[in-house]
């Protein structure tokens, strides 16, 4: 039973971060790298051609467009595009009790540890084996 819950913990991770989004684009990726080596003659001019953004396959692009609709802006906008600063401040001064050293309690200075009257056991011999 705590096997299926950490699977299922993990998956729900997973899929809370975009995973099935990133592997779809590993697989675009992958695909576009091998067809695009195979075209150009050179694997060299393929990754390059795989790379460079403006190659992109269809599922390059379902993911692109898909990831893009899932984001959502940090701060809102105004009307006319502008994105508004949102500020979090104290509305009153913060007044925290201030603590004086007459009501903490006095510690001596003499204060000292008894002596050890006997010397700690020596460890245990290595064994050899």
């Amino acid at each position: 039973m705590r096997y299926i819950a950490k699977v299922f913990l993990v998956s729900a991770l997973m899929v809370s971060i975009g995973a099935p989004w990133m592997l779809l684009q590993g697989v675009a990726w992958a695909s576009m790298a091998v067809s695009y080596s195979r075209d150009a003659g050179s694997v060299g001019r393929g990754l390059a051609m795989t790379f460079d953004g403006q190659h992109g396959c269809k599922l390059c692009k379902a993911v692109e467009k898909t990831t893009q609709e899932s984001k959502t802006p940090l701060a809102p906008e105004k009307s006319g595009g502008e994105k508004v600063k949102v500020e979090m401040c104290l509305s009153q001064r913060l007044r925290l009790p201030v603590l004086h050293s007459a009501r903490l309690p006095h510690i001596e200075e003499s204060w000292s540890a008894p002596a050890r009257p006997e010397c700690p056991d020596c460890p245990p011999p290595e064994s050899r084996v």
